[in-house]
């Protein structure tokens, strides 16, 4: 990983974890508050009370659960998919507790549980969880605030585009622009951002189509001119559309033999991680790879 702060991870996402922990908090204070009311006897009341105990408790391993599986899987994106969805889950709980309470203590509330209402919910939390990793990512992009740009595209869509969410990423993270300068590249979207410093890089290739077949993760725009990056210590590739692909594969490819050692050389004689090669992958254009091949074409672990 990088030394340099500027492209180190972004780190954990409590802004999220914060609006989440709102939501936990209502869904456990609302019920405490009116869960004894209108209860006709204390037999009532006290089974009212262990149902409440109990989802407490149930509410809180959730999201205990959920801070561990997110720490677990902390990524380079700045908005990791569990923590965006978590808030509209933990929102929805605190609704359906409000309500249930509001109905057994026979409150007046405008909270009716209708389908609407659910969805209204689950809309109106979904957008608040987007605005704060909108904000996450405006934070994040301020350390890049001194790095020139040498090469800025934009994600061009096309109708393409509806075979990518297929694979569900692109439509949850669809890009919108990509920058590269010597130390990496960055991955823009509306609400995140990813970044990628060079030394990360494994290989550079480009892909030839989508491949079903094929895991990765894709934040492109369209199948007609994507990349290929396999990046170090993950399994997964990353699959990437800028504009003019070319240029900026040429241009990643540069500074990353430049940045990365040298793993020797290979049987060919050539120097590894710095040299273009002829061999194909499956579903990558022929001569456009770039990175570390074993003497029997495939890459190096």
């Amino acid at each position: 990983m990088s030394k340099n702060k500027t492209w180190s991870p972004p780190g954990w996402p409590w802004e999220l974890d914060l609006l989440a922990l709102i939501f936990v908090v209502i869904a456990l204070v609302v019920p405490y508050v009116y869960f004894g009311g209108a209860a006709s006897d204390d037999v009532t009341r006290a089974l009212r009370e262990q149902q409440h105990v109990l989802w407490a408790i149930g509410i809180v391993v959730l999201f205990v659960m959920h801070l561990a599986v997110g720490g677990a899987t902390l990524e380079l994106i700045s908005t990791p998919f569990l923590h965006l969805i978590s808030p509209v889950v933990f929102a929805l709980i605190a609704y359906y507790r409000s309500h249930t309470v509001f109905t057994q203590a026979q409150i007046e509330s405008r909270i009716d549980g209708s389908p609407l209402q659910y969805i209204a919910v689950a809309a109106g939390s979904l957008i608040l969880s987007l605005l704060v990793a909108r904000f996450r990512k405006s934070r994040f992009l301020f350390r890049f605030r001194n790095v020139q740009w040498d090469i800025i595209q934009k994600a061009p869509y096309d109708n393409t585009y509806w075979n990518l969410i297929t694979e569900f990423q692109p439509l949850v993270y669809p890009p919108r622009a990509y920058r590269a300068c010597s130390e990496g590249i960055l991955i823009e979207g509306w609400f995140y951002v990813m970044a990628v410093p060079f030394e990360m890089f494994q290989s550079l290739t480009a892909a030839a189509g989508l491949r079903h077949a094929t895991n990765g993760r894709y934040l492109a725009s369209t199948t007609r001119n994507m990349i290929r990056i396999e990046l170090l210590d993950n399994s997964e590739p990353l699959y990437i559309s800028p504009a003019n692909r070319q240029e900026f594969l040429s241009y990643c490819a540069s500074h990353f033999g430049r940045l990365r050692p040298l793993a020797g050389h290979s049987a060919r004689g050539t120097h590894a991680g710095t040299q273009q090669s002829s061999q194909t992958a499956h579903g990558t254009a022929k001569g456009t790879f770039y990175g570390r091949r074993t003497e029997h074409g495939t890459r190096a672990p």
